[in-house]
């Protein structure tokens, strides 16, 4: 009689590497997040199987990986890195992982030649989140869809949650990271199918007013308006920006929509581009709606000119109120440049000040300029500017310093710009 051969055993252990880090995080400490491009987290599991009764080496496509199918997905077949040799005493060799989806935190069968010969646990989170999809494999509006479920004021989900160990909150920070992976892609595999969203109807309006002066600084604000847009879940704007002189500086939802709103500043796929997320539930209305205005500071003292590829529109998406995705072409996005400028004097900045301070003001057209800086007495302490500039905004340093080149005392000074027909008066401190 034939004795019963004894089953393989092996040692498995599992690591993660997070994106960017050179080291490994021991598993289950450190969630590993994938994305079907295999471009961000890898997870590397280590197998040493028992010598007895094997013979080796052991081929390297003997060895794959089984998960619970509705929480975790390999985008493409998963082998063995390379084939197993004998190391002291055992078959070893390390499977990476980078290109998987779902959200788990359970283990993992690692099997030989069909044959499970143990387990390792894994915790997984990915951008690919809405695994009933049929896009599943691309990250698209429907994952985003699944994103905003976590987000403030919904209850936490840690699926959503991809920033390290210790944060347990689902904020702007992983919103960015999303987005840097949006429609992010696996070049093939079972059961995947290419996403074709439908067109939608309507007009997404980037409205870019006069650009402001707020303490000092130029901001530049560009509301985002959609019109006779149709109902939605959850849309997903995307604006690139190529203007050296503008810089992001933040997002003011409009309080009277009835969605929540929140933008992030991101770079996909080596592209600086503020991403605009609009959620909730309700129509929309036929008219108007505006949802918010990006803001950026202008990093400049000449008029601003706008081309064609400041603040373009790069992506609209929607997932309708039935789970079905629908985007809008570049012929729906429209766009104004800034008005004409007008009279305006900031107040200084910093202020109060030591030793210098600088004073922006903003012309509507050409004018003859008087600016100057006086005591609290109203004697004149320094001339600043007395000559012609041009329409637009403009900045002046004060160094602190009068009219004869001696630094002023502490003390509250004012400056006064009189332009044309245009004159106005700040107060500013002087700290010593």
């Amino acid at each position: 009689m034939n004795a019963t051969r004894p089953p393989i055993s092996a040692e498995i252990t599992a690591r993660t590497r997070l994106s960017g880090a050179s080291i490994y995080h021991e598993q289950p400490d450190t969630a590993a997040v994938g994305c079907p491009q295999g471009d961000h987290d890898e997870m590397v599991i280590s197998v040493a199987v028992d010598g007895g009764g094997v013979s080796g080496p052991i081929p390297k496509s003997a060895f794959t990986l089984s998960a619970p199918s509705s929480e975790v997905v390999f985008y493409s077949p998963v082998e063995a890195d390379s084939d197993a040799t004998l190391i002291e005493g055992k078959y070893r060799t390390t499977i990476t992982v980078s290109q998987f989806g779902g959200c788990m935190s359970d283990s993992v069968t690692v099997k030989l030649n069909g044959a499970g010969i143990g387990k390792v646990a894994l915790n997984v989170r990915n951008f690919d989140l809405a695994t009933g999809a049929s896009s599943y494999g691309t990250v698209n509006v429907a994952d985003l869809g699944v994103f905003v479920l976590s987000y403030p004021p919904n209850p936490y989900g840690a699926c959503a949650d991809y920033r390290p160990p210790g944060d347990t909150a689902v904020d702007v920070g992983d919103l960015g990271i999303f987005t840097q992976h949006y429609f992010h892609q696996v070049g093939g595999g079972s059961g995947l199918v290419a996403e074709q969203p439908v067109a939608s109807d309507g007009i997404i309006r980037l409205d870019v007013s006069e650009d402001d002066l707020v303490d000092g600084r130029r901001i530049l604000h560009a509301s985002v308006i959609l019109e006779n847009v149709e109902p939605f879940a959850v849309m997903a704007l995307a604006f690139k920006n190529e203007n050296p002189a503008l810089a992001y500086r933040g997002w003011y939802p409009n309080p009277a929509y009835p969605k929540t709103t929140v933008a992030v500043e991101t770079v996909r796929d080596g592209v600086r581009q503020v991403f605009v997320v609009a959620a909730g539930s309700g129509a929309t209305s036929a008219e108007a709606v505006e949802l918010g205005k990006l803001e950026f500071t202008v990093k400049s003292s000449q008029p601003l000119e706008f081309g064609p590829e400041d603040l373009r529109l790069l992506l609209a998406d929607l997932l309708d109120p039935a789970g079905e995705m629908r985007t809008f072409s570049q012929e729906q996005f429209e766009r104004t440049d800034p008005v004409q400028y007008r009279f305006e004097l900031a107040q200084n900045y910093p202020n109060p000040f030591n030793p210098s301070t600088m004073i922006v003001f903003s012309l509507a057209r050409p004018v003859e300029v008087h600016l100057a800086v006086y005591d609290v007495s109203g004697r004149l302490v320094r001339v600043l500017v007395n000559e012609s500039r041009s329409a637009g905004n403009h900045r002046v340093e004060w160094d602190g310093r009068d009219g004869r080149g001696s630094s002023v005392a502490s003390g509250v000074y004012f400056y006064r710009l009189q332009a044309g027909e245009f004159s106005a008066t700040r107060k500013m401190v002087m700290l010593r």
